[in-house]
């Protein structure tokens, strides 16, 4: 069916007609030939033509080899909290002790293994939190990813735990 074979008439005042433009966005001159038929062919049409944006990957987290300095801590700053990736695992300094872990890694998905340390008494209340603190956010790291030139870990929430620069 088409325009020619039911025509449509309105009268100029219908206040149906006005609303159903209204309600759709737009209007059609009465008697143009333009059918809703026909207009819905060339949505899907001009649809059909366009290309999607194939969706963002970010890099790939490639850890071993690198060394960072925890940078979002204010306590930490000050006795620099570190952490070093190689192939076995991972080690730094929590700004009194030493650590180190093994290092479960898939994608973006990061999991730090049991952490050891050395077992130096810190000796400012200041160097105690900043190594609680970073013990803290590796245990309960879930994913990591990068920002720019920083390391993000994240938590089972995708929630922001510790946040390093690179330090090589």
């Amino acid at each position: 069916m088409d325009a020619a074979e039911h025509p449509r008439t309105c009268p100029a005042g219908d206040a149906s007609e006005l609303h159903r433009r209204r309600r759709v966005g737009f209007s059609v001159p009465v008697g143009s030939g333009v059918t809703v038929r026909s207009l819905v062919a060339l949505l899907f049409f001009a649809a059909a033509c366009a290309t999607a944006e194939p969706p963002q990957q970010d890099a790939p987290i490639h850890l071993a080899g690198t060394s960072w300095q925890r940078v979002d801590d204010e306590i930490a700053n000050p006795h620099g909290a570190t952490m070093a990736f190689t192939e076995r695992g991972a080690s730094g300094y929590t700004g009194c002790n030493r650590w180190f872990t093994s290092v479960t890694q898939d994608g973006e998905a990061l999991r730090f293994g049991d952490i050891g340390m050395t077992r130096v008494a810190c000796q400012t209340g200041m160097q105690a939190a900043t190594e609680r603190n970073l013990i803290e956010a590796l245990n309960a790291t879930r994913y990591a990813h990068y920002d720019e030139d920083a390391l993000v870990l994240l938590d089972e929430r995708q929630q922001q735990v510790a946040r390093f620069h690179r330090a090589d």
